[in-house]
């Protein structure tokens, strides 16, 4: 009697810990998810329960145009199982497959990852980017130019697909995951272009597994993912499909996993950290603590890896300094924010280890300092910037910087990913806990996080290049800026990076547009606004003097820093402004805003100042004016790209993909400003007849050849010979879209913030000249074949 009692507590913990396959092969989910627990007789089937494999990360790499990184562009990660210490040593040692390292990220956007990188000396590894949709519109789309800049220095990309739950798109993800499967560098061999490299891509994440709706399209999702990106050839993962529950959402996981096929295209599970959508119910405390959240994602963390043999990653820790979590029992404070963001690098018992420890492969702060300057971050939340103060800073990146140099001293170079698949594993080869532990001294042990060092320089930001070429592929001229250009009002590069605009085209823009004057009015003769100017839009806030003045024989064309034509709140219907029934002219006398104004207005709409910028939109706010300036560039460019890609040909763009983005741009730019189609035949048309004109007949006509005659270069051609031309006299307007790319290359020339090109510092600062295909990363080179190790069993759930 006792020794079956003996073996049933035994097979109890064995059960609990998830060694279950093992045992008993043939138990069904419901036995594993009540955790029932039945004698074993057999005492033998107790050692054939081993405590587990070790399982550790790889990425195939191949050369860099830089010497101190391996470039991934092209290729892919798996994870190897059995990773025994042979194994181990034998990976350590491979120039072709790279261990990869537990890694430290920065969200919510690529832009922040630069910024933040500075303050961790550089060694972030991790770039989350969110692409956010709603119910109007499907989720934004990676730039596949931008992707391979990131992993071609070494730095996985995790694109977070989020629309709040109204608008889980399963066609949109496969779009996205087209893009990172099919734009990368051509095949040397075959010709073809393939994957981007290794991505992380999550299904819609915090989705409301309660709706049957939700998680259906969740699972569509997965399996658009895989074959958007082709992924998986046999076991190297190009597009690793993350599952994105709410943390601590078992049930969830449960419901989407349920399906053999489902399960078999998933390979992590991603969870975020939110100080607001936690539930702490249980804590019976009045301000919320940030152990106990980490408490509940280390369960979630055990659960995913034991459960379901699912490693985790976390693209988001979200404390903030105010507001209730979700049971509404306790509030957070900024203290308690700082606290949550120290302890996870500092102290013995630091979370970072054990994370690692349970299967999480990297993690991401989420916000440096977009929320600052956005209207509204995606997880809209209340005060979570990490760059605000020196305290917040302190707590996370001098913790940041202090674990990746212990880490180093030690000689466990940056951590790698190793963890065990079952509770009890020992992975204790060469990164084993105890081991940096005891390395770990002074500060970071003690809890206290050192001083915040001065930022790195940054060489790599990874901007959404308009050119990532050393050369402008057009013969534009360069026009002088004034250094305020490149930093004044932040929100510019904050909504640039949102919507994947070069931040520095958005700012050329701007500086045309309005010479960064928030408060600015372009004011037109009446009827030269193609019928749609405004005789008066008074400023909501009574900030700008000028919007009040009415001119006769004079119409306002343009608003604010953006010159949107978009009108304020106020002047919207009342049945889309019921809170606005009339307003107050700044004579005094009230009026009823006219329904007619807004729906006139020929660039944006209401529905997106609204929904996208503010429910109290205003032009003369610069925020405001740059959410929705770049919100209509967008729009514009994808009737850009539409009309490129039916005129390849005649443009004589060749294969240049840059020279093909910056003429996409150029006629997106000539949209924003009121160019339709009708302007480009006429362009498109001269251009065409030019180019068969020989070098007699030209100088027969009085033109000159190579400029009016000859010439192949569209944007000098419409700038030289339809605006100012010695042959044309048509028209003395000005050549708007010439005019910003000239300030966009006089901005990235002159600013020492600029990131484009994106490999353009990093040279210069290595002292060496940029290979001729300028920043393009090499593509993957041919590999010998590897044999795979066979994928762990998944467990019965």
């Amino acid at each position: 009697m006792r020794t079956s009692l003996f073996i049933s507590l035994i097979v109890a913990v064995i059960l609990v810990s998830g060694c279950l396959r093992n045992i008993a092969p043939n138990y069904n989910t419901e036995y594993v998810s009540s955790m029932k627990k039945y004698t074993v007789y057999d005492e033998g089937l107790i050692q054939e329960c081993k405590l587990g494999q070790c399982i550790c990360m790889t990425c195939k790499n191949s050369s860099s145009i830089f010497p101190q990184y391996k470039s991934l562009v092209g290729g892919s990660c798996k994870f190897v199982h059995e990773c025994n210490n042979t194994v181990f040593t034998e990976l350590l040692n491979d120039s072709q497959n790279r261990l990869r390292p537990f890694m430290i990220g920065q969200g919510y956007s690529i832009s922040s990852f630069a910024d933040a990188n500075e303050y961790c000396a550089g060694k972030l590894n991790m770039a989350v980017h969110w692409l956010v949709g709603d119910n109007d519109t499907p989720y934004q789309l990676p730039r596949a130019d931008r992707t391979m800049c990131l992993i071609d220095r070494e730095v996985l990309p995790v694109y977070v697909l989020y629309s709040n739950g109204t608008n889980i798109n399963a066609t949109r993800a496969n779009e996205i995951a087209k893009i990172l499967g099919t734009e990368g560098p051509k095949n040397p061999i075959l010709g073809m272009a393939g994957q981007v490299g290794p991505v992380v891509i999550t299904t819609e994440i915090d989705f409301n597994s309660s709706d049957q709706a939700a998680v259906d399209a969740v699972k569509r999702q997965i399996q658009e993912i895989n074959a958007g990106c082709n992924n998986r050839r046999p076991n190297d993962i190009f597009c690793f499909v993350a599952l994105a529950p709410k943390m601590g959402d078992k049930e969830g996981v449960a419901k989407v996993l349920d399906e053999q096929d489902i399960r078999d295209g998933v390979d992590l599970i991603a969870f975020g950290l939110n100080a607001h959508t936690v539930n702490l119910n249980d804590s019976y405390k009045p301000f919320c603590e940030p152990g106990d959240v980490y408490n509940i994602a280390m369960d979630f963390a055990r659960f995913s890896l034991y459960n379901y043999s699912k490693p985790t990653i976390i693209p988001y820790i979200l404390f903030d300094s105010d507001g209730p979590d979700a049971s509404g029992k306790c509030n957070w404070t900024e203290a308690a924010m700082i606290d949550g963001y120290t302890n996870f690098f500092t102290g013995l018992g630091s979370y970072v280890y054990q994370f690692k420890s349970l299967g999480v492969i990297g993690v991401a702060a989420y916000d440096f300092n977009s929320s600052q300057y956005a209207i509204s971050s995606p997880l809209s939340c209340i005060d979570c910037s990490l760059g605000k103060n020196t305290q917040r800073m302190e707590a996370w990146f001098s913790g940041c910087r202090a674990y990746k140099k212990k880490v180093n001293d030690a000689g466990f170079g940056d951590n790698f990913v190793l963890f065990g698949n079952e509770s009890g594993s020992s992975c204790d080869h060469y990164a084993n806990l105890a081991g940096i532990l005891s390395t770990m001294t002074g500060n970071l042990a003690t809890g206290t996080p050192p001083p915040l060092a001065p930022p790195n320089k940054t060489f790599m930001r990874c901007d959404a290049c308009l050119n990532d070429n050393i050369t402008f592929p057009f013969k534009v001229e360069t026009f002088g800026i004034q250094q305020d250009f490149c930093t004044k009002y932040p929100e510019l590069k904050i909504f640039a990076d949102m919507r994947s605009l070069d931040p520095m085209l958005v700012r050329a823009i701007a500086a045309r547009e309005s010479t960064f004057e928030p408060c600015a009015v372009a004011k037109v003769d009446t009827g030269d606004c193609n019928g749609k100017g405004y005789d008066f839009v008074p400023d909501p806030d009574d900030v700008c003097i000028q919007a009040k003045e009415r001119i006769p024989g004079k119409q306002f064309c343009g608003l604010g820093l953006m010159q949107v034509l978009d009108p304020p709140y106020t002047f919207w219907p009342i049945e889309d402004n019921p809170d606005e029934v009339e307003g107050i002219y700044y004579d005094g006398s009230k009026y009823t805003p006219p329904a007619q104004l807004y729906k006139e207005a020929p660039r944006g709409d209401i529905k997106a100042a609204k929904l996208d910028c503010s429910p109290r939109f205003n032009p003369f706010n610069a925020t405001h004016s740059a959410c929705l300036g770049t919100n209509i560039l967008v729009t514009k460019l994808k009737a850009a790209e539409t009309y490129v890609n039916n005129n390849l040909g005649s443009l004589e763009i060749g294969s240049d993909i840059n020279k093909k983005r910056i003429l996409t741009f150029y006629f997106a730019l000539s949209y924003y400003v009121g160019y339709d189609n009708g302007n480009f035949k006429t362009w498109l048309d001269l251009f065409t007849e030019q180019k068969g004109i020989t070098q007699d007949e030209c100088a027969n006509q009085g033109r000159t050849y190579g400029e009016c005659c000859g010439n192949k270069d569209f944007i000098y051609f419409v700038h030289k010979c339809y605006y100012t031309g010695e042959t044309n006299a048509r028209k003395p307007s000005k050549d708007y879209a010439y005019g910003v790319l000239g300030l966009y290359k006089g901005l990235n020339e002159g600013c020492q913030n600029a990131g484009c090109p994106s490999c353009s510092k990093l040279f210069s600062a290595l002292g060496t000249v940029p290979p001729a295909s300028g920043c393009t990363p090499p593509p993957m080179l041919p590999q010998q074949p590897i044999i795979a190790t066979p994928p762990i069993t998944p467990r019965i759930p």
